[in-house]
């Protein structure tokens, strides 16, 4: 009797959190950024969204920061919300070019960072899906696999090669993954399916070097335009634009959550999950119970497309209840 009070309290007290309990209670009580001061920093996909909110924080927290991702202007304006006098430069990149990528691993790693090397890779570029997985070709899947894992893959054999990690035994690596990694998400099956080949990845990469500290961040629903720009047919792609961000979490409370694990234990924030409810419950639910959280996924899918093909939100749980639902 009491062992189910203490689990049913348990998930009550899980389903209060915006991030898994051990980060939401370091994140109070560690609120310093200390950390970051005169650390050098590479942050890809740095244009918009988490990439530039984690320039803007890291600049204030006193690190060196190179930011990068495909469009130059708006890596100029993200550097212009930096703190002033900060360290901040800018070095576009598309992360699929293999060659150019290749050679801005070297002018970074040893042209501005110099004798001293880069302290902490942080891998935030990458794109989501909104399509149904029959609706959802093979090329779209391949070019979001070339994006969202293929290219981080790559980049970040490079940047240990380049800087010499092996030998100098340090490094830390930082991926912006994805809830969707975790647990079954109708609409996003490419997207989620890359997420996961990620997870594993970096995972097993880290169990390969004691010295090596890998933090794999899964975030839920952000306030950021990467819903607005997902991969999905026309007709899906105007209605991503008019999407709610209601019921998402603001990108810079995200970015804090982040920045708190990442400079955290790495015994205890190898991997931190960061959403609003209910998907921090889904995600849990997933990892803990996975036989509920696939029968849930079963019931919430199919409900989930039927309203993306109605032009409705899908992130609203009212998008999911019909009028049949109500009447039975």
């Amino acid at each position: 009797m009491l062992k189910k009070v203490a689990v049913a309290v348990g998930a009550v007290a899980f389903a209060m959190l915006d991030a898994n309990p051990s980060l939401w209670i370091y994140d109070k009580l560690a609120p310093s950024n200390a950390f970051y001061e005169n650390k050098n920093i590479w942050i890809t996909g740095a244009s918009s969204g988490i990439g530039a909110e984690l320039a803007v924080q890291l600049s204030e927290a006193g690190a060196n920061v190179v930011i990068s991702a495909r469009r130059e202007k708006e890596l100029e304006e993200v550097k212009g919300r930096c703190k002033a006098g900060s360290s901040v430069k800018v070095v576009p990149l598309d992360v699929t070019d293999r060659k150019a990528m290749h050679k801005s691993v070297e002018d970074v790693v040893e042209g501005h960072f110099g004798k001293k090397g880069l302290d902490i890779l942080i891998l935030n570029a990458g794109k989501s899906q909104r399509l149904p997985a029959m609706k959802t070709d093979l090329q779209m899947t391949r070019d979001l696999m070339n994006l969202n894992f293929e290219s981080l893959v790559d980049m970040t054999l490079k940047v240990m090669k380049t800087d010499k990690w092996v030998e100098r035994e340090t490094g830390h690596i930082v991926v912006t993954s994805s809830v969707a990694g975790k647990l079954p998400v109708a609409l996003s099956s490419s997207y989620a399916a890359t997420k996961a080949a990620v997870n594993g990845y970096f995972s097993s990469l880290r169990s390969e070097f004691s010295w090596l500290r890998v933090d794999i961040v899964c975030p839920g629903p952000i306030a950021t335009p990467i819903a607005r720009n997902a991969a999905s047919s026309a007709e899906g792609a105007k209605l991503l634009q008019n999407e709610s961000e209601d019921n998402k979490m603001p990108v810079d409370r995200f970015t804090k959550l982040m920045l708190s694990g990442v400079k955290g234990p790495k015994q205890l924030f190898y991997e931190t999950w960061i959403s609003y409810q209910p998907v921090l419950f889904f995600t849990g639910a997933a990892q803990y119970v996975p036989t509920l959280a696939i029968n849930l996924s079963k019931v919430v899918g199919p409900k989930r497309i039927k309203a993306f093909e109605a032009g409705k939100d899908v992130y609203k749980m009212s998008s999911w209840v019909t009028r049949d639902d109500v009447e039975k």
